[in-house]
C-alpha cells in the first residue's frame, strides 16, 4: 500500500515539474555534451577567425614595410647613377635583395597581373615614367586561410553533430516519455477499460479514509450478476466487450469527484465523499438507475448488480477495514438475490 502511494506522488511530482531523483541521468550527460560540442564548435571558428585576421593584418604591414624598402632602395641609386628611366636586370637584382621582394619588375606601363604588388617611380619632373612589380609574400595568409577552411569545416561538423545529438536527446526523451506513460498506465490503469485499478483503488481509499477529518467516505463494490453466463454466451471477448459497455455505463451515471474503477474481474469499485451520509443511498439509487436499461449485443441483456456498501466512520476508520466490510457488505447482497444493495451491518453476537 505504502509503494502505491509512493509511486502516486512520484507521478504527481513529474507532473508538475518538480524533481523526484528518478530522472534518467543520461538526459543531463547528452545536454551537457551538446552544449561542449557547441561551445567547441564556436571556440574553433571563433580562433581561427582571430588567426586569420592577425595573420591579414601582419601581411599588410609588412607589405607597407617592403614599399618602403623598395623607395630606399631607389634612393640608394639614384643617389649613385642620378636619375634613371630605366634598369637593367642586374639594377632590378639588385634592388629586389636590397628591398626583400621577389621577381622584381619594371614596366613603362601599370602591370595587368592583379595579383602582383605595384609602386610607381615619380621621374625628374614629377611625373609617373613607370611601375615597379613583384610577387607578395603572403605564405603566412595562405596557410592561415587553409586554416580557416579547415575550422570551419570542424565548426560546421561539431555543431552538426551537436544538433544530432539535441534531435537524438529529444526523441529518447519523447521515446521515454511514451514509456513513463505506459509504465503509468500499466502501474495505474486497468488494461481492458482503462478504468483505475485494483492498486489505484485501494490507494486512493486509503488516503480517503486518512484524510477524511468531518467527511463521510463511502465504499462502494458492484459485481456484475451471473456475468458467467454473458462470458459462456458471448465468449471471452465478447464479455470483455460486455465489461466496458457496463464499465462505461456506470462511469457516465456517476458525478464529478467521485473515484470508479475496475476492482477485478467483473466487480468494480467506487469512493465518494460527501459532507453527510446521505450519498451512500444515492450513490447506490445512481448505480442501480445506470444498470436498469438492457444491453444489446446479439441479444438483449438486463444486467443487474450486487452492491455492497461500508462508510467511514461508522464502519471502519482505515482503508483496509472499508474494503473487508465492503466486501462482506456485498456478500450479503449477492445472498439476497439479483440487484440487491447491502449496507455494512455488524454482525451481533
Amino acid at each position: 500500500m505504502q509503494a502505491a502511494v509512493a509511486a502516486r506522488k512520484r507521478w504527481a511530482r513529474r507532473r508538475s515539474g518538480e524533481p523526484d531523483g528518478s530522472s534518467m541521468p543520461g538526459w543531463t550527460t547528452a545536454r551537457v555534451t551538446t552544449i561542449l560540442m557547441l561551445i567547441l564548435a564556436v571556440a574553433v571558428i571563433g580562433f581561427a577567425a582571430i588567426g586569420v585576421t592577425d595573420t591579414r593584418r601582419e601581411d599588410n604591414r609588412r607589405e607597407v614595410e617592403r614599399h618602403a624598402a623598395l623607395q630606399d632602395a631607389i634612393g640608394e641609386l639614384h643617389a649613385v647613377f642620378g636619375d634613371v628611366d630605366r634598369f637593367d636586370p642586374g639594377q632590378l637584382r639588385l634592388i629586389e635583395r636590397r628591398a626583400g621582394l621577389a621577381d622584381l619588375r619594371f614596366d613603362a606601363d601599370l602591370a595587368a597581373d592583379g595579383n602582383r604588388e605595384v609602386q610607381s617611380l615619380l621621374g625628374p619632373q614629377g611625373r609617373i615614367i613607370g611601375w615597379f612589380s613583384w610577387l607578395p609574400d603572403r605564405a603566412l595568409a595562405h596557410a592561415m586561410n587553409w586554416l580557416w577552411g579547415f575550422a570551419g569545416a570542424v565548426g560546421a561538423g561539431l555543431a552538426f553533430c551537436a544538433f544530432l545529438a539535441v534531435r537524438s536527446t529529444r526523441r529518447l526523451g519523447g521515446s521515454l516519455a511514451r514509456s513513463m506513460e505506459s509504465i503509468r498506465k500499466l502501474t495505474t490503469q486497468d488494461i481492458l477499460t482503462g478504468l483505475p485499478n485494483r492498486g489505484v483503488i485501494l490507494a486512493r481509499l486509503e488516503a480517503a479514509a486518512a484524510t477524511r477529518r468531518s467527511k463521510v467516505v463511502s465504499f462502494a463494490l458492484i459485481d456484475i450478476d451471473s456475468f458467467g453466463d454473458v462470458n459462456d454466451t458471448l465468449g471471452r471477448a465478447g464479455g470483455d466487450t460486455m465489461l466496458v459497455n457496463i464499465g462505461e455505463r456506470l462511469k457516465l451515471a456517476l458525478p464529478a469527484g467521485v473515484l470508479f474503477g475496475r476492482f477485478e474481474d467483473d466487480v468494480f469499485a467506487v469512493i465518494a465523499e460527501s459532507e453527510s451520509g446521505r450519498s451512500v443511498t444515492e450513490l447506490a439509487d445512481k448505480l442501480t438507475a445506470a444498470l436498469a436499461e438492457p444491453i444489446y449485443m446479439d441479444q438483449m441483456w438486463q444486467i443487474t448488480a450486487g452492491i455492497g456498501i461500508a462508510q467511514a466512520p461508522e464502519d471502519g476508520t482505515t482503508g483496509d477495514e472499508l474494503n473487508r466490510r465492503a466486501a462482506l457488505a456485498l456478500r450479503a447482497a449477492k445472498q439476497g438475490g439479483r440487484g440487491s444493495v447491502r449496507r455494512y451491518v455488524p454482525k451481533i453476537l
